[in-house]
């Protein structure tokens, strides 16, 4: 089975991308193997790429040192979505950033873990419709979630 590798963007403090393939580089001249410019940024020692496995075996020793819950670096997957819908993004951020072959692979994984976000959605739906109207009637109460104030329909 062929892979098709694409490019994800990282945020990397001050030190960047950049910074470490100039390392990789160094390395390269220095040793008296050469080095394989695949243009990965983490890689084996002479720049082959990682093997998917270690990383996944590297990862679960890590996190059990650390004393956490056993969990699988796919899982990051999920909780990486989770993040990005919780942060307001749309479905068609998570379907790019995972790699996602569609949006329906996204909405079938991922609207079902979010039930509250479907909540809010209505939520906010229902009070345009309420703030709609002039306002609310002096004995009644504002509509709860964000508010949006509509201009007045214009009469033709």
């Amino acid at each position: 089975m062929a892979h098709r590798w694409r490019g994800v963007r990282l945020r990397c403090g001050g030190f960047g991308l950049l910074g470490l393939r100039t390392v990789h580089g160094e390395h390269g001249r220095q040793s008296l193997r050469p080095w394989n410019d695949t243009g990965f940024v983490f890689t084996q020692p002479h720049g082959n790429p990682l093997a998917p496995m270690a990383v996944s075996e590297q990862f679960l020793l890590l996190a059990m040192e650390a004393g956490l819950p056993p969990v699988r670096l796919h899982d990051l997957r999920h909780g990486a979505a989770t993040i990005l819908l919780r942060a307001g993004h749309d479905l068609k951020v998570v379907q790019e950033t995972l790699g996602l072959s569609s949006i329906t692979i996204a909405s079938d994984t991922y609207i079902s873990v979010l039930p509250d976000l479907a909540r809010q959605s209505a939520e906010d739906a229902a009070a345009v419709i309420l703030n709609a109207r002039t306002g609310p009637e002096p004995d009644e109460p504002a509509a709860t979630g964000r508010v949006v104030r509509m201009p007045p329909a214009s009469s033709r």
